[in-house]
């Protein structure tokens, strides 16, 4: 999603605990702007999502929640999703995956209409539905063109398909698929750009660390040369005196 939108997370944490999740699920901060419980408007005790809050044009912007409270500010803008609750089976974020991706290669000046076409309705499950049956009429057509090639109705209507051996493939799979690949490129380029950042940091890091050591047996040495000894206080005659001789000196007197 990072290669084709601005990815801002909205959560319901508080940001004392909501930072520490998005740490752990995006330490590369593909999603570098995050919004938490902080953030949410408050009306009549209970806190909404208010996209306003964002500063983006309302037109560009496309909201996916599981809550139905997330459509009270800006309903127009919200895909409502399905909780998920760990089924190996649920692949609902691989659906609206695809219907964003979708949405990016169409480059509709206002998102809204396209969202509302979904309204009440499940975005990701009717998306494939109209997906797969673009796939099968595409595959129907091209197996009569195959089953009549050579036979006269080619001659007559024409229609020969260009390849008898694969099935056409819609061209928003082509295009998913060159975006894909070229984010996996681009991914992997990150990805070794960040570990030598690393290990140039740690680099910095030992040659500083032994720097300061060098510097540090060279200042106690240096040191410990201009040192000079204490000089003990001394009598009037220059011998020296002890403390036990002064008190003594004194009850003579």
């Amino acid at each position: 999603m990072a290669s084709m939108y601005e990815v801002v997370v909205f959560s319901t944490q508080p940001s004392h605990s909501g930072m520490l999740v998005m740490e752990r699920i995006d330490p590369l901060e593909f999603a570098p702007y995050r919004l938490y419980k902080d953030h949410m408007r408050n009306i009549d005790g209970s806190n909404y999502k208010d996209l306003t809050t964002i500063n983006r044009d309302m037109s560009r912007v496309i909201m996916v929640d599981i809550s139905q409270d997330s459509i009270k500010m800006q309903p127009d803008n919200v895909l409502i999703g399905r909780p998920f609750y760990g089924d190996a089976n649920d692949n609902w974020i691989e659906q609206i995956t695809e219907f964003l991706e979708y949405v990016h290669m169409m480059e509709p000046k206002d998102v809204r209409p396209w969202i509302k076409t979904y309204a009440g309705k499940d975005a990701a499950r009717e998306f494939t539905k109209w997906e797969d049956s673009i796939r099968s009429k595409l595959v129907d057509e091209w197996e009569e063109k195959r089953k009549n090639a050579g036979s006269w109705k080619s001659w007559v209507f024409g229609g020969v398909p260009s390849d008898l051996e694969n099935p056409p493939v819609p061209d928003f799979d082509k295009f998913r698929t060159m975006m894909r690949e070229n984010f996996e490129i681009r991914h992997k380029e990150v990805l070794v750009m960040i570990e030598n950042e690393r290990k140039q940091n740690e680099e910095e890091m030992r040659r500083q660390m032994k720097d300061m050591t060098v510097w540090k047996m060279v200042t106690q040495f240096v040191g410990g040369l201009n040192q000079n000894p204490e000089t003990p206080p001394s009598s009037s005659s220059g011998a020296p005196v002890s403390a036990a001789d002064a008190t003594n000196s004194h009850s003579n007197k």
